[in-house]
């Protein structure tokens, strides 16, 4: 996740899955926690499982039951709602995941945002300066022999060798 631009957050069209992941410790709350503490701002959310048990299938109501109840849970965690995109899709049926040109057969009619490939590629990137400070989001450390190797991606500004470098919090300065 700290190298995403975006996060594509999966959740079921089936009532108690849906209900379980956005419970207190549910996998898809938590999963949402994480992306916003990565910085992501975008996400998609793919309601995945609409071709399923009689509640669901590719019904527009459930779907739009789903997005009513992610919505608000992403809110509160701090992504803005016009960030935020839905996409009805199945899996396991391979509908409506990376057609481009063909609207979704199952929910024609109800649903035009395209496909979840399409709505991953239209989501907003988040824009970058490489004329501002460097600032360099730290992923990893490596130890090859007695050198330490920083890990990062450089989230705005440019480096170039032998530039000198600062870490903050303070400490010593370092050599590109």
């Amino acid at each position: 996740a700290a190298q995403a631009d975006i996060a594509v957050l999966v959740v079921s069209a089936n009532a108690s899955e849906l209900e379980a992941g956005l419970a207190k410790g549910g996998q898809t709350r938590e999963h949402a926690v994480l992306a916003r503490s990565a910085g992501l701002e975008s996400v998609v959310v793919a309601v995945n499982k609409m071709d399923g048990d009689g509640q669901t299938n590719w019904d527009q109501a459930r779907f739009e039951e789903v997005r009513a109840e992610v919505l608000p849970a992403l809110r509160g965690l701090g992504f803005r709602e016009e960030l935020v995109s839905f996409v009805p899709v199945s899996a396991t049926a391979c509908a409506n995941i990376c057609k481009e040109e063909e609207e979704c057969e199952a929910c024609a009619g109800w649903y035009s945002g395209g496909s979840l490939l399409e709505a991953i590629q239209e989501a907003a990137l988040p824009e970058r300066s490489s004329t501002g400070p460097l600032r360099v989001l730290v992923t990893g450390l490596e130890r090859r022999g007695n050198v330490s190797l920083v890990l990062g991606r450089v989230e705005e500004g440019s480096v170039e060798i032998g530039l000198p470098l600062q870490l903050v919090p303070a400490a010593p300065e370092a050599a590109a």
